[in-house]
């Protein structure tokens, strides 16, 4: 209000240079004023061009060119910043690697829901994670996950955790099977790519066929044509085969990420005795073990009655020739669900 007054009083400093109530000095310079007692900014340093190279209506090019050498002679340090995704991220050999998860989406219904809106395994704390603006357009939930998965270090038959479910909850992986929502991961800013399997038949046993979409889905419908299931019945993918391709070069020191490939499974896992208390080690699986993996011959998981669910995963790690600069092409040739309108 006081420097709305003095801009209005006759011969004031506002009056005489129409942007120094808002801490501009004459030319529409920053004033010194106002680079003294400003709070210093964490964002990247934005320098405005003075008034007078806009003033009238053509522009000035030597003015421009003058504003241009002074800016790049500013003395200050100018605050950069950086796009999760544009700059290549080198992992040693035991890193941490984080896998991320995004929203359960489908295209029948075209209503996203935060992972954690089913009863999944979660971590101790869950946070929300937002890594660029394209995924916040996108309408991304992304939230942290329990998963361990470390730079070049194979995993197999790894217990994430063992929930036991009501009907209803049960009822509710069933209603979004039935609703073909799909899993959405994301592992250093690539989405996992699914790995889809010709079910078994009277005539040929499953097979699998890699193909590159967004995302895969919760589970599935089981019907007459799928041995070991029931028609009508959904099914939830219990245990998923995470396949990671990495690329080292001379270069840089370490590996990079350049591929994320998933592979579901429905299991009704087994095992001897009664589950530990937790924070106990699990018991070993007799329907998993690094000689005998998960396949899909195996009994599936259905969700219908009240009753246990085991989560597990495999890590597997390979390596690959294709270049960081290059993992986005497989994707060029995928196919994506539809676009959700509530986004």
């Amino acid at each position: 209000w006081l420097a709305s007054a003095q801009a209005r009083r006759p011969g004031s400093a506002a009056a005489t240079h129409p942007g120094a109530h808002h801490g501009r000095g004459p030319e529409g310079w920053p004033s010194e004023r106002a680079r003294v007692n400003s709070p210093p900014s964490r964002q990247p340093l934005s320098i405005m061009a003075p008034a007078s190279l806009s003033i009238g209506s053509r522009p000035r090019p030597r003015a421009a060119l003058a504003f241009m050498a002074v800016a790049l002679a500013w003395p200050h340090k100018v605050a950069g910043f950086y796009l999760p995704g544009i700059a290549p991220h080198e992992y040693l050999k035991g890193d941490r690697v984080e896998l991320k998860l995004n929203k359960l989406a489908s295209t029948k219904t075209q209503l996203p829901y935060e992972w954690y809106s089913l009863p999944f395994c979660r971590p101790e704390k869950v946070e929300h994670v937002a890594e660029n603006l394209g995924e916040i357009l996108r309408g991304d939930r992304i939230e942290n996950s329990p998963f361990e998965i470390y730079m070049n270090t194979d995993e197999s038959c790894k217990v994430l955790c063992r929930m036991v479910y009501t009907k209803e909850q049960m009822l509710e992986f069933a209603h979004k099977i039935n609703e073909d929502y799909r899993v959405n991961w994301i592992v250093d800013n690539l989405p996992a790519a699914t790995r889809v399997v010709e079910p078994a038949t009277a005539e040929s046993p499953s097979r699998i066929i890699t193909i590159y979409e967004r995302g895969f889905p919760l589970g599935f419908k089981g019907s007459a044509d799928i041995p070991g299931t029931m028609d009508g019945v959904a099914y939830v993918y219990n245990h998923h085969r995470l396949v990671l391709k990495h690329h080292t070069d001379a270069a840089f020191e370490g590996a990079r990420i350049v591929g994320f490939e998933v592979e579901p499974f429905s299991v009704k896992h087994a095992y001897a005795g009664q589950w530990p208390e937790a924070g106990a080690p699990a018991p070993a699986l007799q329907t998993c073990t690094t000689a005998a993996p998960v396949s899909h011959d195996l009994t599936p998981q259905a969700v219908a009655d009240a009753g246990e669910v085991v989560w597990t995963y495999d890590v597997k790690w390979e390596y690959s020739e294709v270049k960081w600069a290059s993992r986005w092409d497989v994707y060029l040739y995928a196919t994506d669900e539809q676009i959700h309108w509530f986004s």
